[in-house]
């Protein structure tokens, strides 16, 4: 007779390592709690690597730079209840800046109070005050449904926190096949009657300004961007995010913003529109933007006229969008006067440039 032999569930966190590891994540950054002890040894048996921090702010914010520097979603864990308050204020500089990163954290199990547990506390109330999309599955079957939801977000360009209860943590867990990770999005178009709207505002303007951000980084929208200056023309100039963006560039203003040189300036101040792709257009960067138009075009709706107004807003990707603004604007006399401007500055006005980039690495 053939002896039966017992099996018994792996406990959740297992699975929830498991379906990390098959979503491609080699890399994690955090800091180590009791409630997520567990995950993170099942991660590193599965050969992740893990890149401790001495403060949760500090995981989020490498996590934040590994997901800048590989343009990929970038994972983080963190401890309950104060570890995750200390890791929501760079979570929430994170999502605003359209960074993919996957935030795991512990969480007190239902009905928990300081009295039964000194670290429970409303994850997903604090969450929401910050602004991030956060996610708390009840149960261990619905643990895989609510990472499939945080990995499609987050890979959108989203920060996202995945709120786990000790006791969701801890219930066995069939193994199931994980779901591989989300696709990114195809990337939007703009609409042509707002690129047409657009181009009749190039044309009419005396002085334009093409203003990259870190969504332009993204979307790998330079190369068309410096195309549409030479078409134009028109000054470039990219916000402190996209750094570099256009570095060598003759008509290259550099940062725009706090950060602007005394001679980019002057170039600034005779600029009547400006086109902003995929910049979020704060007050450090309009600092040094006259009273000028201000078309700002974003992949996130929400985000247009958010912190600014503006006279147009174009939901899209940047670089379709300066593709298709390029196809239809004639070729333009080539003057340049800001150029022999730009080429004669002092090299100390720069000083902050090659320090550091946030743009994507060449593969």
């Amino acid at each position: 007779m053939e002896r039966e032999v017992a099996t018994q569930a792996a406990p959740a966190y297992r699975e929830l390592a498991a379906s990390l590891h098959k979503a491609g994540f080699s890399a994690l950054f955090g800091l180590m709690g009791e409630d997520i002890a567990g995950l993170v040894t099942a991660l590193a048996e599965r050969g992740a690597r893990y890149v401790a921090a001495r403060h949760e702010t500090t995981a989020v914010s490498m996590a934040a730079g590994y997901a800048s520097a590989t343009g990929s979603v970038a994972l983080c864990v963190v401890g309950r209840g104060p570890g995750l308050l200390n890791a929501l204020a760079a979570a929430a500089s994170a999502d605003r800046a359209g960074t993919p990163l996957l935030l795991v954290s512990g969480d007190a199990p239902p009905g928990s109070t300081p009295a039964t547990d000194l670290k429970a506390m409303d994850q997903l109330a604090a969450a929401a005050a910050a602004g991030l999309a956060a996610l708390r599955p009840a149960t261990a079957t619905e643990l895989p449904v609510a990472l499939d939801e945080a990995l499609a977000l987050a890979t959108a360009g989203r920060a996202v926190l995945l709120s786990v209860p000790l006791d969701v943590l801890e219930a066995p867990a069939e193994l199931t096949p994980p779901a591989p990770r989300p696709r990114p999005h195809e990337p939007a178009a703009p609409d042509a009657a707002a690129l047409d709207e657009l181009a009749a505002r190039v044309r009419a303007a005396r002085r334009k300004l093409l203003l990259a951000g870190a969504g332009a980084v993204r979307a790998g929208a330079a190369p068309s961007i410096e195309a549409l200056a030479a078409r134009l023309p028109a000054l470039l100039g990219t916000t402190l995010a996209a750094k570099d963006g256009f570095a060598g560039h003759p008509d290259d203003v550099g940062i725009v913003g706090g950060f602007s040189d005394p001679v980019a300036r002057a170039q600034l101040e005779d600029v009547d529109l400006v086109v902003a792709f995929g910049a979020g257009l704060n007050r450090f960067t309009t600092a040094a933007l006259p009273d000028g138009d201000v078309v700002q075009i974003d992949a996130e709706p929400s985000r247009l006229g958010l912190l600014r107004p503006v006279v147009q807003g174009i939901h899209g990707d940047a670089r379709l969008a300066a593709e298709g603004l390029l196809a239809r604007l004639p070729s333009a006399p080539a003057q340049r006067p800001w150029r022999s401007a730009l080429a004669a500055r002092d090299p100390r006005d720069r000083d902050l440039e090659g320090r550091v980039t946030l743009r994507r690495r060449a593969a």
